[in-house]
């Protein structure tokens, strides 16, 4: 009996170590494929996580760089309608002007002609049409694809995680992480359309990056902009090695 209950045992440890090895090997070869990839040309979906922490459009931050990447015609960005919406409040909560405030407390200054002037200036400006049109421009300039709702299409597979607490709900389901299910299904649908093999994804979240897709690349902001400025500059040497040989 104890050498039964010892080779019962011993089989429960040979599966933990058989669970244990087969995550690392995910990890090994997901790197490996990170590594590997070439990032110029790429289709990149940036979440709204990243948005926030990179402070938005500010110039130093890697959205915006993103951005000019894109512009350049370096990169692919994705933006599914239900991540622009999001987008857009977050931004608005964040860089709405404080036209109030400022009346508030010009009205502390007295009625001078140019107090009046500078409150008839703040009463033209309408912050909330400003911060959408920033946005829009944006995406205008750097040629962001936007997908449409339409590709929100998978309900039942979206349903099927959330009662399995597979990815990206987490073990609570959260009612939150739906929006994030509805956008990385239709980035697949969007993919699997346009005839489109990989997607990097740029989150914050850690149930989005441990969705399990044959599209999905998930990546750390910081370190994909590291390889794709390498390669853009490494293809910038090549270029001017080939001139150099034709000039010869």
């Amino acid at each position: 009996r104890d050498a039964q209950e010892s080779r019962g045992l011993g089989d429960v440890y040979k599966r933990q170590d058989f669970s244990i090895l087969h995550f690392q090997n995910n990890i090994l070869n997901q790197k490996i494929q990170n590594n590997r990839m070439n990032t110029i040309g790429s289709y990149v979906f940036i979440d709204t996580s990243v948005f926030q922490e990179e402070g938005f459009f500010k110039p130093s931050g890697k959205v915006s760089k993103l951005f000019n990447l894109a512009e350049n015609g370096k990169l692919n960005i994705l933006m599914p309608e239900i991540t622009r919406q999001e987008w857009l409040k977050h931004y608005k909560q964040n860089a709405k002007l404080p036209c109030k405030e400022f009346k508030r407390k010009a009205e502390l200054l007295g009625d001078t002609s140019k107090i009046r002037d500078a409150i008839n200036i703040i009463d033209s400006i309408d912050s909330e049409a400003l911060i959408e049109e920033s946005l829009s421009e944006h995406i205008k300039k750097s040629r962001v694809n936007v997908i449409g709702y339409d590709y929100c299409r998978d309900v039942e597979s979206v349903f099927e995680k959330y009662f399995k607490q597979e990815k990206p709900f987490g073990a609570k389901g959260k009612d939150k992480e739906f929006p994030d299910a509805f956008v990385l299904t239709s980035l697949e649908a969007f993919a699997k359309d346009k005839h489109i093999r990989h997607i990097i994804i740029l989150s914050k979240d850690a149930d989005m990056n441990e969705y399990e897709s044959k599209v999905f690349t998930p990546y750390n902001a910081a370190d994909f902009l590291d390889k794709i400025n390498i390669e853009i500059a490494e293809t910038s040497e090549k270029e001017k090695r080939d001139v150099e040989i034709l000039n010869q």
